[in-house]
């Protein structure tokens, strides 16, 4: 029996053109998923770097409105430029380990009636460049407890590009916890698996 295809994943990246962008994009192209393509939107604006149009061999599209895009809509910029059928989140101060598409694309294949995987986080805290300390944020899917505080960094999470077609967007009147009431959206759609590995970093 043939194996179905690899799901295309998008990961998008909201970018400040901060100096660890160069890190957040590797870090997507050294994923063992076999197909990404990474969306780049140019939230800083005007003077943001030029960048190449595959990272490895991983395809790369530029978002560029030629203005700065406040975060919930450079979000949305990245949801409207992306075209796989599973999206992620990489803040461009943030990285994901190898096997993290990997994972959550195997959980949902295991768990096919739910639309929305996430896996652990280890985040770490950093006093004049130097890294102080660390935590783990790893906690099992409860909805309510997620409606009532947010336990998901943004890059933790692998979804469905069909809830999409339901009408979840980022909030654009919201300039602070637009993940979070994103995912508030997307779980009233659906139950998110967890997979208790680590397998990002938050930094």
């Amino acid at each position: 029996m043939n194996k179905p295809p690899m799901p295309l994943v998008s990961a998008i990246v909201r970018s400040m053109d901060r100096e660890s962008l160069s890190e957040a994009l590797q870090s997507v192209a050294d994923q063992t998923h076999s197909s990404i393509e990474i969306v780049v939107v140019n939230a800083k604006g005007p003077g943001h770097r030029a960048l190449p149009a595959q990272v490895g061999q991983r395809p790369l599209r530029f978002v560029d409105t030629g203005a700065p895009l406040p975060r919930s809509r450079a979000a949305n910029a990245g949801l409207d430029a992306a075209q796989g059928d599973l999206i992620f989140f990489l803040d461009d101060d943030d990285i994901v380990f190898p096997h993290h598409v990997s994972t959550l694309v195997d959980a949902l294949a295991a768990h096919p009636t739910l639309r929305g995987a996430y896996a652990g986080v280890r985040v770490e805290f950093y006093l004049d460049g130097r890294l102080s300390s660390t935590f783990e944020q790893n906690q099992a899917f409860d909805r309510h407890r997620l409606w009532g505080r947010n336990f998901l960094p943004i890059h933790a999470v692998l979804f469905e590009r069909s809830l999409l077609a339901l009408g979840c967007r980022f909030d654009e009147s919201l300039e602070v916890y637009e993940d979070w009431d994103f995912w508030t959206q997307l779980t009233q759609h659906s139950d998110f698996v967890h997979v208790d590995r680590i397998t990002c970093c938050y930094r």
